[in-house]
């Protein structure tokens, strides 16, 4: 709550084309939810509509992710572990940054 102001106006300046939240914190802020269970959002895209003061509201796409604390503390790589998982979800996110890209490209 502290730190919401900030990252808030952080967000608005940079304009992101893609938010990554990692870990249930990040995607609880985001949301505005603290139930959120990462393991059942990580992985979809969600808009999330980010109040902005004096600039009003805007729709942002956020991808949630295992947070790195998690990765290393429960490393497992077997298939479908959270590593295979988060290198997808990473992946997830790179095709669909390039997508956006090209598709502002053509505007």
């Amino acid at each position: 709550e502290t730190c919401w102001p900030r990252l808030r106006e952080q967000i608005r300046i940079v304009d992101p084309w893609l938010i990554i939240a990692a870990g249930a914190t990040a995607l609880a802020t985001l949301m505005g939810k603290n139930n959120t269970s990462i393991m059942k959002a990580r992985g979809e895209i969600e808009d999330v509509t980010i109040q902005f003061p004096g600039f009003g509201p805007r729709v942002f796409p956020v991808l949630p992710i295992f947070h790195p604390s998690f990765l290393l503390q429960r490393p497992d790589m077997n298939p479908g572990g959270s590593l295979e998982l988060t290198r997808q979800d990473i992946q997830n996110a790179f095709d669909i940054i390039a997508e956006m890209r090209r598709v502002h490209e053509q505007a």
